[in-house]
């Protein structure tokens, strides 16, 4: 066999087995990323390899440049919402369409319990034919009605639809897939950003099925839109159109689940870039908009103060993260006597402590020094407010580290007035005194009752006599007339 022989049959063989391969698929890419701050879901795809033997410190996260923490990785358990997008234009072949029509009726089977399926049409309307809440039975005899007669494609519009719908359901990862001959934008309404933009905001991938017999330059805008939404496009014949469909499923039900966790809750509506980077070196990147977020309901509080007599500078840490600990307005400093000692610097630290430097010698020359600290806001969108803090720093007993007053794990109040033991004596006192008041004021309605009782039956007593003789002598005259 020739050399160019040889070249030309290793051609054909890597030409064969790519056209076996789902075009577009790569090694390492992102589905969807669900954002709700700090929490973010991301759903991997790592085409030929085993994840869950990746330990969690191979894997590196930011958002931003921010490095995320990794909570979890393993497969996705969690209910998908499928939404099927179906081209009802005569562009499609008949043979084409009714092979993708089945191979849609079909999918219902392999639908988990926690899943659901919905089914959008698009050419010259569009029409939200199954919501997903329908039966087997009269989602397949939907499906079977449908023709494709129209000859307009309203892609851009039924995407609207398809954002609107998926908006309404947020506990399921939403997935659509688009059967169609390409994108025809020319009633658009939108640009192409618009509606990348929208998807972005809405949390849904989407992938596609194109047909194999599409103009290449249609298939490359088609595929490269599909890629931006974070899907895969697949090109279909009529002879293996339910093939081609279930290798999609079955890459989207072999997907992973990367839990990650940013430090802070913020989310302003601003995009960010995620970056995802394994051990292997590979990487991926995704634009995610940070748009939703978990209350924040801790408030920070300081968890040490100590004066360190070598440095003569005064190390405050913090529970979390807060804003402002460069400005000297948030700490006070005052002697045992409580006069106020200056501070002349606050600098903000590495690990996000603060350093505090008094003017020379005015700690050692005291004794009992405290520091009070306030106003500080943790870094949030609810902007916690620190809980104010008052401990002694330095005792004036010995050089070195002067360890500071313990805060409580989770201060209730702001400095309150009164101790718990003081508010459970008060209340008990308050009870004691209430009830002696309530037994008073019985005791006291009981004499005046008493009293009323006794004037009234001295009236009657001597009302009683004086009737007594007058009905005998009436009687006592009766009887003498007989």
């Amino acid at each position: 066999m020739s050399g160019v022989l040889k070249r030309l049959v290793r051609f054909l063989l890597l030409a064969a087995l790519l056209w076996l391969l789902p075009l577009g698929a790569r090694a390492l890419s992102i589905e969807q990323a669900q954002v709700k701050m700090p929490g973010i879901d991301v759903y991997l795809y790592q085409d030929g390899n085993e994840l869950s033997q990746l330990p969690p410190e191979e894997i590196q996260a930011s958002l931003d440049g921010a490095p995320l923490s990794v909570r979890t990785l393993g497969r996705s358990e969690q209910g998908i919402f499928y939404v099927y997008m179906l081209d009802v234009s005569a562009s499609i072949p008949d043979a084409h369409f009714y092979a993708a029509r089945d191979a849609v009726t079909a999918a219902y089977e392999r639908l988990r319990e926690q899943d659901k399926m919905a089914l959008i049409t698009f050419g010259n309307e569009v029409t939200l034919l199954l919501r997903g809440d329908e039966g087997r039975e009269e989602a397949a005899s939907a499906l079977q009605s449908l023709k494709n007669r129209d000859n307009r494609t309203k892609f851009y519009d039924a995407m609207d639809t398809l954002i609107a719908l998926v908006s309404q359901t947020s506990d399921m990862r939403r997935v659509a897939v688009v059967i169609s001959d390409g994108i025809d934008d020319t009633d658009a309404g939108m640009t192409q950003e618009e509606l990348e933009e929208e998807l972005r905001q809405s949390g849904v991938s989407v992938s596609a099925m194109c047909l194999d017999s599409a103009q290449e330059s249609v298939v490359e805008k088609f595929r490269g839109f599909i890629h931006l939404s974070g899907g895969e496009l697949y090109l279909f014949g009529a002879n293996d159109a339910a093939a081609v469909l279930d290798r999609l499923l079955g890459r989207l039900e072999g997907g992973w689940l990367l839990q990650l966790e940013a430090a802070n809750n913020l989310a302003k509506g601003n995009v960010v870039q995620l970056r995802i980077a394994l051990g292997s070196g590979e990487s991926v990147t995704s634009e995610v908009k940070l748009d939703d977020w978990v209350p924040d309901t801790t408030r920070p509080r300081v968890t040490k103060a100590l004066y360190d007599a070598a440095a003569d500078a005064i190390l405050v840490s913090f529970s979390e993260p807060v804003t402002g600990v460069e400005l000297l307005e948030h700490y006070a400093l005052a002697d045992g006597d409580g006069t106020a000692l200056l501070l002349t610097g606050a600098e903000l630290q590495e690990d996000g402590s603060c350093r505090l430097t008094p003017a020379p010698g005015v700690i050692p020359d005291s004794a009992g020094v405290t520091l009070t600290v306030s106003g500080l806001r943790d870094v949030s969108m609810e902007e916690n407010e620190l809980y104010r803090y008052t401990g002694v720093v330095f005792e004036g007993a010995k050089p070195g580290l002067a360890p500071s007053t313990a805060p409580a794990e989770e201060p209730a109040e702001d400095e309150p007035l009164l101790d718990v033991r003081t508010l459970v004596f008060l209340g008990v006192v308050g009870l004691l005194l209430v009830g002696g008041a309530a037994a008073l004021l019985v005791r006291s309605a009981r004499k005046r009752a008493g009293r009323r009782r006794g004037l009234r039956d001295g009236r009657e007593e001597k009302k009683k006599p004086r009737e007594k003789s007058e009905k005998p002598t009436s009687t006592f005259m009766f009887d003498n007339k007989k």
